[in-house]
């Protein structure tokens, strides 16, 4: 039978570092027998890859526990079973705590606290481990750190009305991490709490900002997917290619709130789970933002385009604003996120014509013609390089009905959904005016997409991707008669790239007033979603 492990404390006032005391005084310990060494406060505390972890006295709650494992220990996923193990613990006391590879403990997407794994050999020694770990316990420490990866603090007693007493927490929390320092001992390592760490997982449901381990690449965007037996992070891009992340330097963070306001209604997202559309009626723009009230205190900006009129902008961005959450309004560039702008004078292109190609271009569409379905259908190109060509601008379903109806005596007013949806049983040509006039409207739309995309192969010799997007794509597809697909959030995919390379410091802004005047472009009110 496994005799049980042998514990030690030591419990100081102040140190430098409690890993660096465990680590000293570790070489002494027998097998099977495990070191606790507890601060009040620490000098020289620190976290992953030597940054400075600061604890207030009495504010905090700081240990490590050392022990030496068998030479052939693999130590791959140890961070992580430690995390998946305190997290268990926590959640006795009813905090949602979430696990942010590899190593930060998360409630409300702050940093509760941090995990620090290090490992000593010395010839043919058993090896020093050394787990440290740090919770934020009465009070968050204040960061100095404007490093722009750097996630806010938070604390026990920001979400808990009765917080555990510093000893309580340290008895169960020094037991956790001793168990999983068991596991690894049996040679049982990550996989038992492999499935712990996922379930936890922060951000599942997100789209990510990755940076890589040595920074020589901008930050791009990945999704999570899973991760491995050996604590390796999983994500996939954008383009569906799988990816692992081998090195802790790696790092990721959530994409900021995503907002498109287009010409008749805005729509917005955050995560799977937390996204939608909203008119922009009073009563309905009240809705969208008690929807939102939960979620404001874990928003750090808003990242969004707009079509919309720029006193509807204003009255958003203040909304925010109020809340110290700033918005930054993307506006069309020569280049952003991989894409070229070729028009001839790119910050005339459409802002949400341009947020679309970039998001093709990220799902790895392209070469593509780009159809959107909105208040206007637009036809673009984006070639195989990530060269946004240039389109065309024609009315789109709605307007085309609204336009007949108004600067006609005799034709009616028709419902655009239901006049489209009845040709797929009408005779042709048809003999009733209602079913002439939906007819008119299918051939055009559908003309002008199949003709557009044939210029296009005739210029390359290759054959296009037709793409459909924006809120009548579903009622326009089923009479397209070339191959294409539907494809949904292009825009936000467009919106979470460009979100990447946003720069970290950038003042609330709103779009320009449109220009004015008879030779005014008309792309101001552009809207493809």
């Amino acid at each position: 039978m496994p005799t049980a492990p042998t514990l030690h404390w030591l419990a100081l006032d102040a140190c430098t570092s409690t890993n660096d005391i465990a680590a000293q005084q570790a070489e002494s310990l027998a097998p099977g027998h495990y070191l606790a060494v507890t601060a009040q406060r620490q000098t020289a505390g620190r976290g992953q890859s030597g940054r400075r972890w600061t604890m207030p006295e009495g504010a905090g709650i700081a240990f490590s526990v050392a022990t030496r494992l068998p030479p052939q220990t693999n130590l791959e996923g140890l961070s992580l079973a430690v995390g998946a193990a305190l997290a268990e613990r926590l959640e006795l006391l009813d905090l949602p705590v979430r696990l942010k590879w590899p190593n930060d403990l998360l409630v409300a997407e702050r940093k509760l606290g941090g995990i620090l794994v290090e490992a000593q050999w010395r010839g043919q020694a058993p090896p020093i481990v050394v787990v440290g770990v740090g919770l934020n316990h009465r009070a968050a420490p204040r960061l100095d750190d404007r490093d722009p990866w750097t996630l806010p603090p938070t604390a026990l007693a920001e979400h808990l009305t009765l917080v555990p007493p510093a000893e309580t927490l340290l008895q169960t929390l020094v037991g956790a991490v001793v168990a999983v320092l068991e596991d690894f001992r049996c040679g049982a390592g990550f996989t038992p709490w492999q499935a712990a760490w996922w379930a936890r997982a922060a951000w599942r449901d997100r789209w990510l900002q990755l940076l890589p381990a040595h920074e020589t690449t901008e930050p791009h965007l990945v999704r999570l997917s899973g991760v491995n037996a050996r604590g390796e992070l999983q994500v996939t891009t954008a383009a569906g290619a799988h990816q692992t992340l081998t090195s802790a330097a790696a790092r990721i963070r959530p994409v900021p709130l995503l907002l498109d306001l287009g010409n008749s209604r805005g729509k917005w997202y955050w995560r799977d789970d937390a996204q939608g559309a909203f008119a922009y009626d009073d009563t309905a723009l009240e809705a969208w933002w008690q929807q939102l009230t939960p979620l404001l205190s874990t928003i750090p900006c808003v990242v969004g385009v707009s079509v919309t009129t720029p006193s509807r902008t204003q009255a958003i961005t203040a909304r925010f604003a109020a809340h110290r959450i700033p918005c930054h309004w993307i506006a069309p560039s020569q280049h952003g996120a991989g894409v070229l702008n070729q028009y001839r004078n790119p910050q005339q292109l459409g802002a949400d014509r341009w947020v679309t190609a970039v998001g093709a271009w990220h799902a790895g569409l392209a070469p593509a013609v780009i159809v959107g379905c909105g208040t206007a259908t637009t036809l673009d190109w984006l070639d195989e390089t990530g060269a946004f060509r240039g389109g065309a601008i024609l009315p789109g379903i709605d307007a085309m009905f609204a336009a007949l109806a108004a600067r006609t005596a005799r034709l009616p007013q028709l419902d655009p959904r239901r006049a489209v949806d009845q040709i797929a049983t009408a005779p042709f040509p048809p003999t009733d005016t209602e079913t002439a006039i939906a007819t008119g409207v299918w051939l055009a739309q559908k003309g002008a997409i199949a003709a557009f995309t044939a210029q296009v192969a005739k210029q390359t010799s290759i054959l296009p991707r037709v793409i459909l997007h924006g809120g009548a794509a579903p009622l326009l597809s089923p009479h397209v008669d070339i191959p294409h697909e539907v494809r949904d959030n292009l825009l936000f995919l467009g919106l979470a790239a460009l979100a990447c390379a946003q720069p970290e410091s950038h003042p609330p802004q709103t779009p320009p007033e449109p220009p004015t005047g008879p030779s005014a472009p008309s792309t101001h009110n552009e809207e493809t979603s």
